[in-house]
C-alpha cells in the first residue's frame, strides 16, 4: 500500500526512496549523538525498510509527530539501561533534587527525539514549506501493539555497548497514536 501522492507540496517524503533516506538520516544523527555527545559506542544499526505489522515497546518510548500530509510519527524506544546511562551522561553537570530522577529521564528522552528529528527535518526542508512537529510525548510501560491494518511501519534497531534502542517510523501516525495512547494512563503530555 502506498501513502505517497504525486505532486504533493506539503510533505517531507514523496516516495519510498525519500522515506528510506529520511529514516537513514534519523539513524545516522542518533548514532552521531551516541558517539559524539554522550560517548556511547554503537555496535551496529539494523535497518528494516520493509513494512512490519507490530511494535514491541519496552519500558519507555518517546514519540513525536510531524504534521505534513502523511501525519508521520517517529518513536524512540529504549532499553532501560541505555536510557539511564544517556540520562547520567546528558545531565552530568546538573544538580538534581532527590526524587526528580524519573522526571528528568523522561525529559532527556523527549529532548533527544526533539533534537534529532528537528535536526533531520532541517536537512529535508523545502523552500516555502514549513512543517510543524508536535511536543514529544512519553509512553510508559511495556506494550505489544499489533495488527496495523492501515499503518505502514518501518523499524531500525541500534545496538550499543549499553543496550538497544529501536526507532519506529509510522505512517500515518495518527492511527498509531490513537491505538497506543488510547490505553488509559499510557501517555504523558496529552497533546501529540
Amino acid at each position: 500500500m502506498s501513502f505517497f501522492k504525486k505532486e504533493t507540496k506539503n510533505c517531507i517524503v514523496k516516495t519510498d526512496a525519500d522515506l528510506n533516506k529520511f529514516i537513514a538520516a534519523i539513524v545516522n544523527r542518533t548514532v552521531s549523538f551516541f558517539e559524539e555527545e554522550v560517548q556511547i559506542k554503537v555496535i551496529n544499526a539494523n535497518y528494516k525498510f520493509h513494512e512490519e505489522n507490530y511494535i514491541d515497546l519496552k519500558r519507555l518510548t518517546s514519540i513525536i509527530s510531524v504534521n505534513d500530509y502523511l501525519k508521520m510519527t517517529v518513536a524512540f524506544n529504549y532499553d532501560a539501561s541505555l536510557l539511564h546511562e544517556i540520562f547520567i551522561r546528558y545531565t552530568k553537570n546538573i544538580i538534581l533534587k532527590e526524587g526528580e530522577t524519573q522526571f528528568y529521564i523522561e525529559e532527556v528522552a523527549k529532548d533527544l527525539i526533539n533534537n534529532i528529528i528537528g535536526n533531520v527535518l532541517s536537512r529535508f526542508g523545502q523552500p516555502g514549506v514549513v512543517f510543524e512537529i508536535s511536543t514529544p510525548i512519553i509512553v510508559k510501560g511495556e506494550k505489544y501493539v499489533a495488527n496495523f491494518k492501515y499503518i505502514k511501519l518501518y523499524t531500525t534497531k541500534i545496538k550499543t555497548e549499553l543496550g538497544e534502542m529501536s526507532i519506529f517510523c509510522i505512517l500515518p501516525g495518527t492511527l498509531f497514536l490513537n491505538q497506543v495512547c488510547g490505553i488509559k494512563g499510557a501517555c504523558t503530555d496529552e497533546k501529540p
